[in-house]
């Protein structure tokens, strides 16, 4: 197996608000199996969709690029050599604590 880690997020919700500083220390680990299909994650000062870990898959038959976590959060993902941008929309609404509804746009360094 091997493990991608990103740190220092830029996040963002929609076209303006940046929410950076509502996630000191924020970081995203992903472990990808051997099949290459999907692996599993662990996060550090996260936020309400990932949970603090899970598992993802690629999506079949899919050519966006994304992933499903086993949450049924569905993720668009771009990944550079040095950067991994992770795009979704939540439809959360209600408490702060379930999180705003919204596109959101997390965009990790190496």
């Amino acid at each position: 197996m091997k493990t991608l880690g990103f740190r220092n997020p830029r996040y963002k919700r929609g076209p303006g608000g940046d929410l950076s500083s509502y996630y000191p220390g924020f970081t995203l680990s992903f472990t990808v199996n051997d099949q290459k299909d999907g692996g599993s994650y662990t996060v550090n000062n996260g936020v309400v969709w990932f949970g603090t870990s899970g598992t993802w898959t690629l999506n079949e038959g899919d050519t966006s690029n994304s992933v499903e976590l086993e949450n049924g959060l569905m993720i668009d993902v771009e990944i550079t050599e040095t950067e991994l941008t992770l795009m979704f929309t939540s439809t959360s609404e209600g408490e702060r604590s379930n999180g705003l509804g919204g596109v959101y746009t997390i965009k990790f360094s190496k």
